[in-house]
């Protein structure tokens, strides 16, 4: 037994190291496997054009509000639409839509205007991405859904309590607001003027000189600006004799979601693939026109910001 103990084991300690040997390179060979299928995957997915959310229906971007692994700025895109298409589909529906701005008189479901529009959208947007990457991190107990949640909506209120902060009246600008998310949350900006020029207003004292301060300090009332390069300019010239530059503003539609400020930040509105949405002044629910969605070439003002997350950003504008 000691004599066939002393013939086998040998060759079974072998047989077992032949093994050992056969699983690691097995694996190893899976492994690189897998890593090169997951590859051209992700530069499939890095090259993916950015949604279209201003082309979408309310069901869609139902479904992107119902996924918080969204992008933030596609998150707050599909907020933007919803708002639109929920008052439009209630007016056609009843001849009364769900937005009225304060200084109306009837009472519907919202009530809002040009800036309290922005920061709904953006703390919607907001409260989804914090809420949802506290749950990943394991940091919502169970039964502290409301708790966890009203500490999330303390963060954005101080958020925009410090946007408030930056002005010498306390009064929420468009540009103040701005800074303060380019400074919490790494965005970039760029100048915009249909004419910067010769601005249809005639105002040189504010359009021009603000674009003539972007250029040379690469800042505007605030806001710290991308190169000037990527600035969305002379797309639509007063003088019809003037060939208009199409090339920043056709970039925009890349962008799914912005803040956009006007006139050093008098009025705010938002952005989406290159359609600025906004709450007109005044107007009742019974206004389809009360929220408006209409192309950044078509809008009246004449200069101001275009900001959004930086790597976004400069992706839509290269």
């Amino acid at each position: 037994m000691k004599r066939l103990n002393a013939q086998v084991l040998p060759r079974l300690d072998a047989t077992t190291r032949d093994l050992h040997t056969y699983a690691g390179q097995l694996r190893t060979a899976i492994t690189t496997q897998l890593n090169a299928s997951a590859a051209p995957a992700a530069a499939q997915q890095r090259r993916q054009p950015p949604p279209q959310i201003h082309s979408m229906t309310l069901r869609q971007v139902n479904d992107i509000i119902a996924d918080p692994r969204n992008s933030f700025d596609t998150l707050a895109g599909a907020y933007a639409r919803k708002y639109l298409l929920e008052h439009q589909d209630a007016h056609r529906r009843t001849g009364v839509g769900t937005i009225r701005n304060p200084a109306s008189r009837d009472s519907v479901m919202r009530n809002m205007d040009c800036t309290t529009f922005v920061l709904r959208i953006l703390k919607s947007a907001y409260m989804d991405k914090e809420m949802a990457r506290l749950r990943d991190a394991g940091q919502v107990p169970p039964g502290r859904e409301a708790q966890v949640k009203a500490s999330v909506e303390r963060q954005w209120v101080a958020v925009v309590n410090d946007a408030r902060a930056r002005t010498r009246d306390g009064r929420l600008t468009g540009t103040a607001l701005i800074a303060e998310l380019q400074e919490r949350l790494d965005w970039g900006a760029v100048f915009w003027s249909p004419d910067p020029r010769n601005p249809m207003d005639g105002d040189t004292a504010v359009h021009t000189a603000d674009y003539n301060d972007a250029r040379r300090r690469g800042t505007y009332w605030g806001v710290s600006l991308l190169d000037s390069d990527k600035f969305v300019v002379d797309y639509r010239h007063t003088s019809r004799s003037v060939a208009d530059d199409m090339t920043r503003l056709n970039q925009l539609s890349n962008l799914p979601f912005g803040v956009v400020a006007a006139r050093r930040g008098e009025h705010m509105a938002l952005i989406v693939n290159g359609y600025v949405y906004e709450v007109h002044v005044g107007m009742p629910a019974t206004d389809y026109r009360t929220i408006e969605a209409r192309p950044l070439r078509d809008w009246g003002w004449n200069s101001g910001v275009i900001a959004a997350p930086r790597s976004k950003l400069e992706r839509a504008l290269p």
